[in-house]
């Protein structure tokens, strides 16, 4: 993974596609945004992929609403808090 994004669990578009949708490719500004999961599905080998948004209903980046995200390897890795 790149240096410019620290998130490895959680898939974010990556700056070109960000920067092209009019959004401004910022990482550090997502950090410590509260999210809520919308939905969560069980994959074969044993992981769960859950779909997350902004709490407030914001987007990512100013221009994405919704986010996958490996749940169990980002909890483990403290990409995602849980409360």
């Amino acid at each position: 993974m790149p240096e410019y994004n620290r998130f490895r669990h959680i898939r974010f578009l990556r700056p070109n596609f960000i920067i092209k949708g009019g959004g401004i490719a910022d990482y550090k500004r997502v950090a410590g945004t509260k999210v809520v999961v919308l939905s969560a599905k069980d994959k074969k080998d044993g992981t769960t992929l859950v779909q997350i948004k902004r709490e407030g209903g914001g987007r990512f980046f100013g221009n994405q609403t919704k986010v996958l995200a490996n749940f169990d390897k980002a909890v483990l890795s403290k990409e995602l808090l849980t409360r």
